[in-house]
């Protein structure tokens, strides 16, 4: 058994792994599979296969510059949509409000009346009620 494990960490040395793009393929590779059996075609369940075979080829890809430059380009894509979910998660306990001179968004908590706001790039200071 140790040789097994042993064998299985020199065979995975240097090899990428997993990440948030590959989490996502293969997300999209099970939803595709499900769509298949539900409409009853081949197409669905191929581009599946075709997502599954790119996670894998990524997972255990040598090449770990360009693995991680394609999810840095990926989190990138996703970097609006994972901040407007957070703001619909925080819009009954915070109020985003922007600098006036800089336009930087600054977190308040709610209901803490008329607050002093120093801005963290510019450091201007202004005042909102929140």
């Amino acid at each position: 058994m140790i040789e097994i494990k042993k064998a299985w960490q020199r065979f995975m040395a240097n090899r990428y792994g997993w990440d948030e793009l590959n989490t996502f393929l293969f997300v999209a590779s099970l939803l595709l599979r499900m769509a298949g059996r539900y409409y009853n075609s081949g197409y669905w369940s191929r581009g599946a296969l075709l997502l599954l075979f790119m996670v894998i080829f990524r997972a255990y890809s040598r090449e770990r510059g360009k693995r991680r430059k394609e999810n840095g380009s990926f989190l990138n894509a996703i970097r609006p949509a994972k901040r407007g979910l957070r703001r619909l998660k925080d819009v009954r306990h915070y109020r985003y409000v922007h600098c006036p001179s800089c336009n930087q968004t600054a977190r308040l908590p709610r209901g803490a009346g008329k607050v002093k706001v120093t801005c963290p790039t510019c450091h201007f200071v202004y005042e909102r009620r929140v």
